[in-house]
């Protein structure tokens, strides 16, 4: 797509407030200066994130990826062998 309409622009609108309810992450790859030119204008840019325009499809699922998975919490310590006494 390389273009973005005022109704293109309210349906995407809706379509970020539903994800946005459903904590659903959002990117678009592969966009032109034009389109994002119109998103930006139309107050979608802001929306989505800045962060979440990627020059390849590859960026977007990679860093959308790591979004997802969110920092990881340390791994707790081994709990010590009864028998033994041993963590491990």
């Amino acid at each position: 797509m390389n273009d973005l309409d005022f109704t293109g622009c309210r349906a995407l609108d809706h379509v970020l407030t539903d994800l946005e309810r459903r904590h659903v992450a959002f990117g678009i790859a592969r966009a032109g200066e034009h389109l994002v030119s119109s998103m930006r204008k139309g107050g979608l840019a802001a929306r989505i994130g800045e962060d979440h325009f990627f020059a390849t499809v590859n960026d977007a699922v990679e860093a959308l990826n790591a979004d997802y998975a969110g920092p990881q919490p340390p791994t707790p310590p081994a709990a010590p062998d009864p028998a033994t006494g041993d963590t491990g």
